[in-house]
């Protein structure tokens, strides 16, 4: 298991000690922050009468979603971010296959929502241990490689059924899949035609299987 101690300076607000965590590269917090925010805001919007709206919900509500990032949901998301970190490791150092297996078959819904950015932390300590370098990258590689491939079977579709602008559409995103931005693939056409990316998913889960054995 490899940990980092870091001593973190801290903020006295309001008698309180709250510690200037660093966020950098981080995911969870901000959809959690997010998510308060808009519920906050929601809250407001049903309490605050319509002539002072403009002025009260907005400022409001930031003001009470910014203490409660720096005091609750940072810190919590921050904890939850390090503990799947540290799982992830553990599971790679222990059972290497299954790890491969586990990362292939979800790195692709994570890239979806944005929180694969959260393994970069797992992939820098990883290159700065004895390890020197990363087992992520392989896999993900592979991921990209079956994404770009699926855009090309949906262009092979798109040309049976003679559907022009969806071919150029998978083309691009299987060239682009292949060079390493897999989002095009995804968007425009794996979630257009749902069985190629079930087939990703199979195909990703297998191959991670075999490399990591």
């Amino acid at each position: 298991m490899i940990s980092l101690k870091v001593i973190y300076q801290t903020w006295h607000i309001f008698g309180l000690e709250i510690k200037q965590l660093n966020y950098q590269g981080q995911v969870l917090p901000i959809l959690l922050a997010s998510y308060v925010l808009a519920q906050i805001e929601k809250g407001l919007n049903k309490v605050v009468h319509d002539s002072i709206k403009m002025l009260v919900v907005g400022p409001v509500a930031l003001l009470i979603t910014g203490f409660l990032s720096f005091i609750i949901i940072g810190p919590l998301a921050l904890w939850l971010g390090t503990g799947i970190t540290n799982g992830v490791t553990f599971v790679f150092e222990h059972a290497g296959w299954l790890g491969g297996a586990i990362y292939g078959l979800f790195y692709a819904p994570l890239v979806i929502t944005g929180l694969h950015h959260m393994f970069l932390a797992v992939d820098f300590q990883l290159m700065g241990s004895e390890l020197g370098g990363t087992y992520l990258w392989p896999i993900l590689a592979i991921s990209n490689i079956c994404q770009g491939s699926a855009a090309f079977g949906a262009w092979y579709i798109y040309k049976k059924r003679k559907m022009g602008k969806e071919q150029g559409l998978a083309m691009t995103s299987g060239i682009s899949g292949f060079l390493g931005v897999t989002e095009p693939a995804m968007f425009w056409c794996e979630l257009a035609i749902k069985i190629s990316i079930y087939c990703i998913y199979h195909y990703i889960r297998c191959i991670g299987c075999v490399y990591r054995r």
